[in-house]
């Protein structure tokens, strides 16, 4: 491919409606500072007081990310969140970035919000923590997720799938 191409196809990208299908995650980072650790009252263990909190979208979250720095405008994104403060957080992520999140399912019930909580301990990243190993997508919100795809797909002019998890 050369740079004409290439900036040709950015370019029409811009304006493009562009769907986005997959694994929607949510990136956490917790900054962990010592200084206010205390004995746990419960476990007689040292505390891990957290400083600071950062929040990124991955996965699929993260194609969209990429494609809004890239100043595309008409992103629809089609995926599944749950109910808890993760899910909560990701759509927040979302909106703010303008796209459009009308193919995104809630499933209340065995799914859980993708999020990889990543504690920091003066720069060391410490053993990642995971959330929705074990989800279980209903029939209905598979239905529901579908329907609203194929309400979109004939409209959509670039369809981007990204499989996150296995």
């Amino acid at each position: 491919m050369n740079k004409q191409l290439i900036e040709k196809i950015l370019c029409n990208a811009k304006t493009a409606k562009i769907g986005v299908v997959g694994d929607f995650c949510l990136d956490v980072y917790w900054f962990l500072n010592e200084i206010a650790s205390e004995k746990s009252l419960e476990t007689d263990l040292p505390t891990w007081p957290i400083a600071e909190q950062e929040y990124s979208l991955g996965g699929a979250g993260n194609v969209v990310n990429n494609l809004h720095a890239l100043g595309c405008e008409n992103i629809h994104v089609f995926g599944v969140v749950g109910t808890e403060p993760w899910g909560q957080k990701l759509m927040q992520k979302l909106y703010k970035l303008n796209v459009n999140c009308e193919g995104m399912i809630t499933q209340e019930k065995h799914w859980a919000t993708p999020a990889y909580v990543k504690p920091y301990k003066e720069q060391n990243e410490l053993n990642r923590i995971d959330f929705g190993n074990f989800n279980k997508l209903d029939s209905y919100t598979l239905n529901s997720l579908l329907s609203s795809l194929e309400k979109e797909l004939p409209e959509l002019e670039i369809v981007i799938i990204n499989q996150q998890i296995a």
